[in-house]
């Protein structure tokens, strides 16, 4: 494999790349794109080498840079029976703390085969239920002395960060190259602090220098054993995880069993089905995971070219995996059946609230058609008053323009005379009626005089458009 700092010139040897079954330029295409959030940029490095001898022995180092990297990994240095070259993450979505150029270097040192970038790429970024079910697994055997085995394990694991949020999704991605005289592992772990890591330090650090290590000689005489270390640091841990979200579940159905609909709140009920809608997705997640890692473990013990097979230990972990997948199916619909429950108070509840505002309404109505009657009675006594004041008014206005001065009587002709100021009350009477019946016209139709001036601005704004 050639090397260079660009992944779309990386070469594989012929010995473990067929290029009628894997794209492999596509695969360098896509870690090329996602490199600098792949890998670490600074040549700051967490990269552990494990070395053991058939006998037992153990030689462990932590690797800082690339150099100390090419000192202990590199092909000058001493190798064991089996060697184990782990690298870690800060966190599940940071980059593996290995610069771009170092794993490339790795990769040709090791003739790692192509299909191992699949595993890759599932660094540096968040786990999703889209790829979660599937753990990559593919099994090569470039010669006949010569398997490689390279697959991907999701996982959940507690973080001791959040006593809310008590458990994270993890993966660790594992490729195994086994020959006659030598086994090679290449491990990407999430952090540092995973239960895997901590098992193989616990497993192969000796107390003692040069002490032999029992657990490492049995390693040695069978290295296929770090598979099992792996799968059983984390397959029992679906079950804790599935009980802790049957756990946050029976806490919002007892409040949705528990909701009489006159008191339901929109607020808490969107609220609890956010909630509900979370541990359901968390179950799918589950759900996902455990079938890839059921997949796996099937794979790994049935398959005729896999080197685990006919494990007995991996039909326990078989059985656990099952069981959960079980649990899931069950759970997942009572999930969404409270679900429905909150759903269908709100909308119970809704109907309630409907009914008293068309009560309500009913009430308001009657009462509109009451003052309606009301109305009706009152214009007729005005109507009544308004015949009477026509019939009684002119009998008054004559009486009062008869009690006037500008009329007397002549006591001598026995005759109403007209005084000599009648022209006066004329004088008086025209304006004052002229005047009123202005001013009703006025109020009648108050827009009358302003529709010139609005018609010349409408005609002078058209204008103005045309202009």
């Amino acid at each position: 494999m050639a090397l260079s700092d660009d992944w779309n010139s990386v070469t594989f040897s012929a010995d473990v790349c067929d290029a009628t079954t894997l794209d492999v330029g596509g695969l360098l295409n896509t870690i090329e794109a996602r490199r600098r959030s792949i890998f670490t940029k600074l040549d700051k490095l967490n990269v552990r080498v494990t070395d053991v001898t058939s006998d037992g022995l153990v030689a462990s180092s932590i690797c800082r840079n690339s150099q100390q990297l090419h000192t202990k990994a590199g092909p000058d240095s001493q190798r064991g029976r089996v060697r184990i070259i782990s690298i870690y993450a800060r966190s599940t979505i940071e980059p593996l703390q290995i610069t771009s150029s170092s794993m490339q270097s790795l990769l040709k040192e090791y003739d790692v085969h192509p299909e191992f970038l699949k595993t890759v790429l599932a660094f540096g970024i968040e786990p999703n239920v889209a790829d979660c079910a599937s753990s990559t697994l593919n099994v090569k055997w470039p010669s006949e002395t010569r398997s490689c085995i390279s697959y991907l394990l999701n996982y959940v694991e507690e973080n001791h960060r959040n006593p809310s949020k008590p458990w994270s999704f993890r993966r660790t991605a594992v490729y195994h190259d086994q020959q006659a005289d030598f086994d090679f592992f290449l491990l990407l772990h999430p952090n540092n602090t995973d239960t895997f890591s901590r098992r193989v330090e616990r497993l192969f650090m000796p107390s003692i220098p040069r002490e032999v290590n029992l657990d490492a000689q049995k390693l040695a005489l069978d290295p296929s054993r770090l598979h099992l270390l792996v799968l059983s640091s984390y397959v029992e841990n679906w079950r804790p995880y599935i009980t802790f979200l049957a756990d946050s579940w029976e806490d919002e159905n007892d409040l949705a069993l528990g909701v009489e609909p006159q008191k339901a709140q929109p607020q808490d009920s969107f609220y609890r089905v956010q909630e509900l809608r979370n541990i359901n997705d968390l179950a799918c997640f589950v759900l996902a995971s455990t079938s890839g890692t059921l997949d796996l473990i099937t794979r790994l013990k049935d398959s005729s070219e896999s080197i685990l097979k006919n494990n007995t230990e991996l039909e326990s972990y078989s059985t656990s995996v099952s069981g959960s997948i079980a649990s899931c199916n069950a759970f997942i619909p009572r999930i969404r059946n409270t679900i429905d429950l909150v759903g269908y108070t709100l909308t119970l509840h809704n109907q309630l609230e409907t009914a008293k505002v068309d009560e309500a309404l009913k009430l308001v109505t009657e009462e509109l058609r009451d003052l309606t009657k009301n109305t009706v009675d009152d214009s007729a006594t005005v109507k009544i008053v308004t015949l009477l004041s026509t019939l009684y008014l002119p009998g008054s206005f004559i009486a009062s323009v008869y009690g006037m001065n500008f009329f007397v009587f002549d006591t001598t002709t026995r005759r109403i005379v007209i005084g000599h100021d009648f022209w006066v009350f004329i004088l008086t009477w025209l304006p004052l009626t002229l005047i009123t019946g202005l001013g009703f016209y006025l109020m009648r139709y108050p827009g009358l005089f302003n529709k010139p001036k609005k018609r010349q601005a409408h005609v002078k704004a058209i204008n103005s458009e045309k202009v």
